[in-house]
């Protein structure tokens, strides 16, 4: 990993960041402790003057002649260090007793920069703090300390802030160093997929640690519409085979018939019947182009800006009045179990051309006698719709493949049909956001459609349409091309 590209990171350039505002946070921070400790032990100077100061004044107010200095010698003639010095000056301002250096000549704080004194670092320039008052008989008394505690202070905290901002910034920068490797790992493992599932490996996906962290969100999201998207590719590349291949057949019939023509027909009514051939082929292929056609555009979800309110228990009852008759005539019972006043909110052709559909399946791939029954009853949250049958049924292998297009069963590939209508029965379906299931009549089959009800439809209504394949739209454009 470059180092360059290390730097150049979002993650690190936010460390920096974070590190250059702890720093000024610390800067503020120091300058107010530094002022605070330095008033403080101002303010502690301060007080030891003034303690000493009381304790001189009262051998001042002594009535014993020379008290105070005697008081003054004994006090600096002590063995051992004393933090004070002290100045005791006549009327005539001379030094009577004492150790303060060319004290000062007027009375209450001062602060005095002596330059002759030595500290003990070796420092030649000392700062006093002084207070002088009144001694009686016109005698001036002067207390003063040098401040070197308070400079130890300084220069400690000084350096103790120093030391601390030097390794703050050190490990912010390492830290963001080493947050931006994790970070820059982590992407590169992304990107590497990414760039793997754009070269053709669509079946690659997003490595996910398990930490469950915005990286593996935003795998798993990604994940997901990689699944959709191989997904979406399979759809294609089988519809495209499948179109290919149960249009082949039809194709080839038509060519034959008209090769013969052109090589055997004579007489006008042999051309004519070849022709009318011809034209029920050509039909039967358009049908099937129409119906794919039709599935593309009901995918897109285009026609969900039409949707309605739609009296369902209306619609089944004439559904069952329309198929009654046909049923009989095929030698089938038709009935119907059909709650009243359910409604749903969606297009009422779809619906309508949903139910036609299930019923036609049932009298077309069931054998003559076969009761069909028609049920609609609203449960809970949801509208259950089913079309049920007492057939030979469909095995249990064969029920997740039938509602793909062109998919038929081995006994129905000797009746007319292209194997479009079950696929149109799911399209219609998933756009009112309901779901198509075929379950065991025991015997014979069920198909049952499950609707939500209006106020759960209204919610699934944006996030279906959102979500609709691109199958549909290359699908639509590719046909719509052909045509």
């Amino acid at each position: 990993m470059r180092l360059n590209s290390l730097f150049n990171t979002a993650t690190f350039r936010l460390a920096l960041s974070f590190a250059s505002l702890f720093a000024v946070s610390s800067a503020v921070l120091f300058a107010i402790v530094y002022w605070s400790i330095q008033e403080f032990e101002s303010q502690q100077i301060r007080r030891s003057i003034a303690t000493e100061m009381g304790s001189l004044e009262l051998s001042a107010k002594s009535e014993r002649p020379g008290a105070l200095v005697h008081e003054i010698e004994e006090r600096t003639k002590s063995p051992g260090h004393h933090p004070f010095e002290y100045g005791l000056l006549d009327a005539s301002g001379t030094l009577i007793a004492g150790d303060l250096n060319s004290p000062p000549t007027q009375l209450g704080w001062q602060v005095l920069d002596r330059p002759g004194a030595t500290m003990s670092d070796g420092d030649t320039s000392v700062v006093f703090y002084v207070f002088g008052m009144e001694a009686g008989d016109g005698q001036k008394l002067f207390v003063a300390q040098d401040t070197e505690p308070l400079e130890e202070l300084r220069e400690t905290v000084a350096g103790t802030f120093a030391l601390g901002g030097a390794i703050t910034v050190a490990l912010a920068v390492l830290g963001g160093a080493a947050i931006s490797a994790l970070f820059m790992y982590r992407v590169e493992r992304i990107n590497r997929t990414a760039r793997s599932v754009m070269a053709g490996a669509i079946g690659e996906r997003m490595p996910v640690s398990g930490a469950n962290d915005e990286f593996d969100q935003l795998s798993t999201n990604l994940n997901l519409m990689l699944d959709r998207i191989e997904s979406l590719v399979g759809n294609l590349k089988r519809v495209s085979s499948d179109v290919a291949h149960d249009l082949r057949t039809p194709l080839t019939h038509l060519r034959h018939g008209l090769e013969r023509a052109r090589s055997e027909a004579r007489t006008v009514p042999e051309f004519s019947a070849v022709i009318e051939r011809s034209i029920s082929e050509t039909d039967g292929i358009l049908r099937t182009f129409s119906a794919l056609l039709r599935i593309a555009e009901i995918e897109s979800g285009a026609q969900r800006a039409s949707f309605a309110d739609v009296d369902l228990s209306g619609l089944m009852t004439r559904m069952l009045e329309t198929y009654a008759p046909v049923a009989e005539d095929e030698g089938y019972v038709l009935s119907g179990s059909i709650e009243p006043g359910v409604a749903v909110r969606g297009d009422r052709a779809l619906l309508n051309q949903l139910l036609a559909n299930l019923c036609e399946n049932a009298i077309h791939h069931t054998p003559a006698g076969t009761r069909i029954e028609l049920g609609l009853e609203a449960n809970g949250s949801e509208i259950v719709c089913s079309v049920k049958d007492t057939g030979p049924g469909i095995p249990r292998s064969e029920r997740a493949r039938v509602f793909q297009p062109f998919h038929r069963l081995d006994q129905s590939r000797s009746t007319p049909g292209s194997g479009l209508g079950l696929a149109l029965v799911k399209a219609i379906s998933e756009l009112h956001g309901g779901t198509i299931v075929l379950l065991d009549n025991a015997p014979g089959a069920t198909f049952e459609l499950r609707l939500p009800r209006r106020s759960q439809l209204q919610r699934v209504e944006a996030s279906v349409a959102t979500g609709r394949s691109g199958l549909a739209d290359e699908v639509s454009r590719q046909l719509s091309g052909n045509l």
